[in-house]
């Protein structure tokens, strides 16, 4: 008998790239700001880059801002380009769908352990998940609407939601007369929950609008044509004004 010869599915390495990336900030991040000294830290009442003495502090703080926004952007990407790879096999055959589910349970599990009260990141991913496993169901029904273009409008809801709720006086929990896990869920608030599925699991949706473009011209995403296309998109969200 021949021996069969399977043909080796090619990996992206820029997304490896960045998820090492994402990891790497979020440990150094925290490490860095449990040991780094009083002494070194600029002080709250002076404005960033004012002080030529917090230099340093000031770029490595303005660095660790991109922590959560890349990790959860890279966990929609990643999740939604290898939970597309499976298009022939029914929607509850597909193992990537049965490890989703799996994972938002052990997410949700794990965030109410550590933090009981509280409204957890693990929580915040694993809702963003669930989110994304319903709404590829429902694009598997209604394929007249490509499955990027409801993740980026899920994405852009959050942000608009997002501009509505900081407007909002600080003490006003929203929604007003839910309950308090859904409220903590949604705002943040003090000791309760600093990664609210508003705004941050705008970042995830995005992530997975990427991760669909991605697997839909996969054939074509490592040109210079694509790479100097993204980097456009991104000089032009950067220079946009966010006040």
């Amino acid at each position: 008998m021949g021996e069969v010869i399977t043909e080796k599915k090619q990996r992206l390495q820029f997304i490896d790239m960045a998820r090492s990336v994402a990891i790497i900030l979020m440990l150094e991040g925290h490490f860095v700001d449990t040991t780094l000294a009083l002494k070194y830290r600029r002080p709250i009442s002076l404005d960033k880059f004012d002080d030529i003495q917090y230099v340093i502090y000031d770029v490595w703080e303005y660095i660790r801002g991109f922590t959560a926004p890349m990790f959860l952007t890279i966990t929609g990407v990643v999740f939604v380009y290898l939970l597309l790879g499976k298009e022939d096999v029914p929607y509850w055959k597909n193992l990537r769908v049965k490890k989703g589910f799996k994972r938002v349970l052990e997410l949700l599990f794990w965030g109410f352990l550590l933090q009981p009260t509280a409204f957890h990141v693990l929580q915040c991913i694993s809702i963003g998940i669930l989110i994304i496993l319903l709404t590829y169901g429902l694009s598997r029904v209604v394929k007249i609407i490509p499955i990027y273009i409801y993740f980026f409008l899920l994405g852009t809801l959050f942000f608009i939601l997002n501009i509505y709720i900081e407007r909002l006086p600080v003490e006003v929990p929203w929604p007003e007369n839910a309950p308090t896990i859904i409220q903590n869920m949604i705002r943040s608030t003090k000791n309760r929950a600093l990664f609210p599925v508003v705004p941050w699991l705008g970042f995830t949706f995005y992530g997975a609008f990427i991760g669909s473009l991605i697997f839909k011209f996969k054939d074509s995403i490592l040109s210079y044509k694509s790479a100097f296309f993204v980097f456009v998109i991104g000089l032009c969200l950067y220079s946009f004004p966010t006040e």
